[in-house]
């Protein structure tokens, strides 16, 4: 039976990550975590907006194709 775990975290750089190669790694966890599975190097975001990512992520489906709001830059 195949296990999935999907980790996602906003804000950490890939430097700061060994599995990514960093030699200065504050992750050892996730590096442990990372030597036995996946680890994408290639993600393109469709928004610029995290649970929007995130449901794209899940549903498969783009943010375009759902409609998916934009924030503006209007209020600045």
């Amino acid at each position: 039976m195949s296990k999935l775990i999907v980790i996602t975290i906003e804000g950490l750089a890939v430097e700061l990550m060994g599995c990514y190669g960093s030699n200065t790694a504050v992750t050892p966890a996730l590096d442990t975590l990372a030597a036995d599975g996946w680890v994408l190097d290639n993600l393109f975001l469709d928004s610029l907006q995290l649970p929007q990512q995130l449901t794209s992520l899940w549903t498969a489906t783009h943010a375009l194709a759902r409609q998916a709001q934009q924030p503006n830059n209007e209020s600045q």
